[in-house]
C-alpha cells in the first residue's frame, strides 16, 4: 500500500488469544493497522510509504553534505556507518547496534522487543542470519516506512505491544543554508503512545559496539585500544568512541558520539570476555525488568576485543501519554586520504592527505555537539517546514518521490569537500569505493536538485571547473584532479563543456550575481569559442589535448561535425543533436549572458551563430519525426583502430559505437537544460514536441522483456524503462553506441520534464511512475538509483520533473518568479527556491498567497500562467500591485520591489 492520499486515523486496539479464532482476528487486526498507519494526517499531504516486501532493500542516508552518514534500512535498524570518508556497505551490520523496548502492564508478563520490523525472508549469508543485531530476539510483526525525506518515519506494529511505536530520524537539511545542512549529526527519536487504559512501564534500551577502529597503514582491522568514554552536552548525556590516534591527523581518526535525554537514565559499558557474552549479558538484564546492570565502568577502557555502550530511558505511560526520546548521533572524523582515483594517474598527487571542510568549522566533537544541541529545536524546525513543503506539494505522488528521495544522494560520500572549500562529487559510490570521479560534467550536466536547493555548491563546482580546469585556449578537462593542482585530467567533452556554460547561466539566473558571472565570463567565452578555434598553440604546452585533434564546429557554421567525445564513454562523429542542442543552449545562453557583461557585438555574433545553427541542424538531421546522426569523418580527424569497424560491403570503414537513424532519448538534453533554466525553446515548438514524442514512442517500454540488452542492466523483465536508443526504421548498427540498450532513470527524468514542459504530460509521468516502480523497495533501494553505482548524481535530474510540473521559473536577474503549472486546474501549491531563500505558492479560488519560510526573497514580478488563474481578478492584494493579462496570464507588478523576509507572505484574497 503505497502513497496514499488520505486523512489519518489512529485508534489502535489489542487482542491476545490462543484460539485459531483469535490468531485469525490477530492476523486481520494487524493488518487493519498496517492500512492505518498507511494513511497521512491530512488531505493535502502526499504520503509515500513502503510496508511488507517493499521495506527489504530500504536503506535512508541521514548526516551532512560531505560528511558521510549512517543509514537506516527500511526495518528500523542502524545499517551501516559510512562516517570514515568513503561508502562502507558491509556485508555484515554494525555490531551490537539497535533500539529494545521493554513494556510491562501491571499483573501482566512484560513484552520485550528489538525496535524493528521481524526480517523478511533473506537468508543469504552461509553461516545464516547474522547475529550482529540480534537477529533471533523478537522483534515487532510489521512496519509502515513513511517517506518525508529529508525526515522519514517509522510505524512499528504488533498486537502484543502494549504501546504504539513511530520512530522519526532526520539530520540538518534546509535548502539554502549549506552550512547547517553539512553538519555532521543525525537524529532518531521514539515516540510511545499509551493507547490504553492502564498505565504501561516502558524502558527504552540502546547498545552500540564500538564503531571506531584502531588504524594500521591505511586499514580498519578492529578496535583494538579504541576507547569509550561518557559524554555530556547540556540536558544531554551518553558516550564517546575514539580513535586512539583521533588527535594525531590520522586519516579516519576521529570520535563517534551518542547523546540522549530523559528523566530515567542509565548508561553503562558491556565487556564480553568472549564468543557472544555481551550479548547475553545485555539481553538477559534488559527483557528481566528494562533496567541495565552496571557491568563495567564508564571511564576509558583499553583492551583486545569488543566494547559495547548501553544506555536506557525508562518511565511509565498513562492512558492518553506520550513520551518522545531522540537519540543524538555525530561525528568528526577530520582528515582523510584522497582516493587513488581521484588523482587519475597524476602520482604527484595520489593518496593527498586532506582535512574534511566541516571540521574547520567545528574544531572537536565538543563543539559539534554544542552547536547541535543548542540549535537542534530550530534546526528540527526548518527541516520539518521544508519536508512539510514539499510532501504538500500539488504534483503526482511519483513526482515528488523522485524528487525527494534523489535529494538523499547529497547527503553520502557522493560529495566531499576539502579545507579549501573545494566540492567534489564522484558519479556514484560501490560498496567501498567512489566511482568515477572529478566533478564529471557531462554526468553532473543532468543533477538540478543541489542547484536549486544549495546553490552556492553549485557555483563552487562552476568556480573548478572554469577557472581551474579550463585552458586559455578554452579546453576543458571534463573531470578534475583533486586536489586541485598543475596535474589535469587529459580530456574534454563536447556534451560536458557546452553543458556546463548553460549551468553557469543557470547559476547566474538563479543567484542574480552578476559580478559572480564577471569572474566566470572569461573563462566561459574560452570554452564556448573553443568549438571553433580548438586547441591552437596550447598544444604544444599540453600534448595531450591532440585527442581534439579538430575543432567541433571547424566551420563555424553552429553544426559540430568534430570528433565529439560524450556520456557515453564513446565519440561522436558528424552532427548528432545531443551535442548539438547542447551547442545551441550554450551560444544561446553567451548571447544573453554577453549583454549583461557589456559585449553587445559577441552577444550579436553568438545570437547569429545560434539561429544559423539551428537551421542547419534542421537541414541536416530531422527525418519529419526525430533528429538522426549524419556519420563522417571530417578532414583532419583520425579514427582511432579501435574504434573503427569492420569494411561494409563497399569497402568503407566507419566509425564504430555510433546513433545513425537511431532516435536517441538524449537528442534534445540542450533542450532539457534550457527549459530548467528558463531560457525556454531552442527549435521550434513544433519539432521539440514531435521529436520528444518520438522518444517516448520508439524508447518507452511498458516491459523489458522485448529488449535484448547484452550491456548493464538497470530494468529487466516485466519492469518498464526507457531505452537509450532504438533504431525505428532499422539500420541498426552492428555495434551499436555503448550504452544504447540501457535505461539510465538520470536520461529518463530528463526526458521527462523536456515532456512535461512542452504539454506533453501524460507521456512524462509515465515514464517517471516507470522509474519509481524499479525502486518499491522490494526490488531496489527507493533511495538509491543505481547507473554506474548507488546514489548516482546523473538521477538528481529527477528534480526537473517537480520542476516542470510547478511550471515553476525564478530569475533573480530580473527579480521575476514565474508558475505555469503543467496541470490547469486549482488549487495548488508548490515549492519554490531562490537564491536567498524558499517558501511556498498557494493559490486557490479564495486566495494566492506566497510564503517566504526560510531567508528572503525580492520580487519585482510574480506571473501566473494558466486559464485557472483568472478567477483572481477580483482579489484584493496585501502590498501594492498593478494586475494585468497577457493571453493566458496573470501578471502581477509590484510598485516597488516587493521584499518578504522569513515568515512573511504576500496574499490576494476575496473581499
Amino acid at each position: 500500500m503505497r502513497m496514499i492520499l488520505s486523512s489519518f486515523v489512529n485508534t489502535p486496539l489489542i487482542f491476545t488469544g490462543s484460539t485459531e479464532f483469535m490468531k485469525k482476528m490477530s492476523f486481520l487486526l494487524l493488518a487493519a493497522l498496517v492500512a492505518v498507519s498507511c494513511l497521512k494526517k491530512d488531505d493535502y499531504h502526499i504520503d509515500i510509504t513502503y510496508t511488507g516486501e517493499q521495506l527489504r532493500y530500504i536503506s535512508c542516508p541521514l548526516g551532512g553534505i560531505g560528511t558521510g552518514n549512517i543509514l537506516i534500512n527500511g526495518y528500523g535498524a542502524i545499517r551501516d556507518i559510512e562516517i570514515f570518508n568513503r561508502p562502507s556497505m558491509a556485508e555484515l551490520p554494525p555490531d551490537m547496534t539497535f533500539f529494545s523496548l521493554y513494556t510491562k502492564k501491571a499483573e501482566q508478563d512484560p513484552v520485550v522487543r528489538i525496535l524493528e520490523r521481524e526480517f523478511l525472508d533473506e537468508y543469504p549469508n552461509p553461516f545464516g542470519k547474522p547475529r550482529q543485531q540480534l537477529g533471533g530476539i523478537p522483534r515487532f510483526r510489521e512496519a509502515v516506512f513513511h517517506n518525508a525525506y529529508p525526515m522519514v518515519h517509522l510505524d512499528l506494529i504488533d498486537e502484543v505491544v502494549p504501546l504504539d511505536v513511530t520512530m522519526s530520524a532526520w539530520s540538518p537539511f534546509i535548502p539554502t543554508d549549506t552550512r547547517s545542512s553539512s553538519l555532521p549529526a543525525a537524529v532518531i527519536e521514539w515516540k510511545l503512545t499509551n493507547p490504553g487504559d492502564e498505565i504501561v512501564e516502558y524502558s527504552v534500551g540502546f547498545t552500540m559496539g564500538n564503531p571506531m577502529k584502531a588504524l594500521s597503514a591505511g586499514e580498519r582491522p578492529g578496535n583494538d585500544a579504541c576507547t569509550v568514554m561518557p559524554a555530556s552536552s547540556g540536558q544531554w548525556t551518553g558516550f564517546t568512541f575514539s580513535s586512539p590516534d583521533a588527535a594525531t591527523g590520522k586519516p579516519d581518526a576521529g570520535n563517534f558520539r551518542i547523546l540522549f535525554t530523559g528523566d530515567s537514565i542509565n548508561t553503562t559499558l558491556l565487556s564480553g570476555s568472549d564468543w557472544w557474552d555481551e550479548a547475553h549479558l545485555f539481553w538477559e538484564d534488559f527483557a528481566d525488568d528494562g533496567q541495565i546492570e552496571v557491568r563495567g565502568d564508564t571511564t576509558t577502557r583499553r583492551r583486545t576485543g569488543k566494547e559495547t555502550a548501553v544506555m536506557s530511558i525508562s518511565g511509565t505511560l498513562a492512558s492518553g501519554e506520550t513520551a518522545v526520546l531522540p537519540f543524538i548521533f555525530a561525528w568528526h572524523i577530520p582528515y582523510r586520504q584522497l582516493e587513488d582515483n581521484m588523482a587519475f594517474g597524476n602520482d604527484a598527487v595520489r593518496g593527498t592527505i586532506t582535512r574534511n571542510y566541516y571540521t574547520t568549522l567545528y574544531e572537536d566533537i565538543d563543539r559539534v555537539t554544542e552547536h547541535f544541541t543548542a540549535n537542534m529545536e530550530a534546526l528540527k524546525e526548518k527541516t520539518y517546514r521544508f519536508s512539510e513543503a514539499m510532501s504538500t506539494s500539488s504534483v503526482p505522488p511519483a513526482v515528488l518521490d523522485a524528487a525527494i528521495s534523489n535529494m538523499a544522494s547529497l547527503k553520502t560520500n557522493l560529495l566531499m569537500q576539502n579545507e579549501a572549500g573545494h566540492l567534489h562529487g564522484y558519479e556514484g559510490l560501490g560498496n567501498d569505493f567512489g566511482c568515477c570521479a572529478g566533478n564529471c560534467t557531462h554526468v553532473w550536466n543532468y543533477a538540478q536538485t543541489m542547484a536549486v536547493l544549495f546553490p552556492s555548491l553549485e557555483r563552487n563546482v562552476r568556480e573548478t571547473g572554469f577557472n581551474h580546469s579550463t585552458h586559455e585556449n578554452g579546453y576543458q578537462c571534463f573531470r578534475t584532479v583533486f586536489p586541485l593542482s598543475d596535474n589535469f585530467f587529459m580530456n574534454v567533452a563536447a556534451d560536458g563543456q557546452m553543458g556546463n556554460i548553460m549551468r553557469v547561466y543557470r547559476e547566474w539566473k538563479m543567484s542574480g550575481d552578476t559580478e559572480w558571472l564577471g569572474m566566470m565570463w572569461p573563462d566561459v567565452q574560452h570554452a564556448l569559442e573553443f568549438a571553433w578555434k580548438g586547441v591552437g598553440e596550447l598544444q604544444e604546452t599540453y600534448p595531450w589535448m591532440d585527442n581534439c585533434q579538430v575543432p567541433w564546429d571547424p566551420n563555424k557554421e553552429g553544426v559540430m561535425r568534430g570528433d565529439q567525445h560524450n556520456t557515453y564513454d564513446i565519440t561522436f562523429f558528424g552532427p548528432n543533436m545531443m551535442t548539438g542542442s547542447l551547442y545551441l543552449g550554450a551560444l544561446k545562453a553567451c548571447s544573453e549572458m554577453a549583454l549583461a557583461m557589456n559585449a553587445p557585438q559577441k552577444s550579436v555574433e553568438y545570437g547569429e551563430l545560434y539561429l544559423k545553427g539551428r537551421e542547419r541542424y534542421m537541414d541536416l538531421l530531422w527525418n519529419g519525426e526525430y533528429f538522426t546522426q549524419q556519420v563522417e569523418v571530417v578532414e583532419g580527424v583520425t579514427v582511432p583502430d579501435r574504434l573503427k569497424s569492420p569494411p561494409d560491403a563497399s569497402g568503407n570503414v566507419l566509425p564504430k559505437y555510433q546513433v545513425g537513424d537511431g532516435c536517441l532519448s538524449d537528442q534534445l538534453l540542450g533542450q532539457y537544460l534550457a527549459f530548467v533554466s528558463g531560457m525556454g525553446y531552442l527549435m521550434d515548438t513544433f519539432v521539440t514536441r514531435q521529436a520528444l514524442s518520438a522518444v517516448f514512442k520508439y524508447n518507452f517500454r511498458e516491459e523489458m522483456r522485448s529488449v535484448e540488452n547484452v550491456q548493464r542492466i538497470f530494468a529487466a523483465n516485466g519492469e518498464p524503462g526507457l531505452v537509450n536508443c532504438s533504431w525505428p526504421d532499422g539500420n541498426r548498427p552492428v555495434l551499436p553506441f555503448v550504452y544504447s540498450d540501457e535505461v539510465w532513470s538520470g536520461v529518463e527524468y530528463q526526458v521527462a520534464t523536456s515532456l512535461i514542459f512542452a504539454d506533453l504530460v501524460d507521456e512524462g509521468l509515465k515514464i517517471t511512475e516507470g522509474v519509481r516502480s524499479r525502486y518499491s523497495g522490494a526490488n531496489r533501494n527507493p533511495f538509491a538509483e543505481i547507473e554506474s553505482g548507488r546514489y548516482y548524481a546523473r538521477a538528481m535530474s529527477s528534480w526537473g520533473v517537480y520542476q516542470a510540473m510547478a511550471g515553476y521559473q525564478y530569475d533573480a536577474t530580473k527579480d521575476r518568479m514565474k508558475f505555469s503549472p503543467a496541470e490547469d486546474v486549482l488549487p495548488v501549491r508548490f515549492f519554490w527556491s531562490a537564491g536567498t531563500g524558499w517558501g511556498t505558492l498557494e493559490v486557490s479560488r479564495a486566495k494566492i498567497q506566497l510564503t517566504c519560510l526560510h531567508g528572503t526573497l525580492d520580487l519585482d514580478e510574480l506571473v501566473f500562467e494558466g486559464r485557472s488563474f483568472f478567477v483572481l481578478r477580483e482579489f484584493v492584494p496585501s502590498h501594492d500591485v498593478n494586475v494585468d493579462y497577457e493571453n493566458v496570464s496573470l501578471i502581477l507588478a509590484f510598485n516597488g520591489t516587493l521584499s518578504l523576509e522569513e515568515g512573511e507572505a504576500f496574499r490576494m484574497e476575496l473581499p
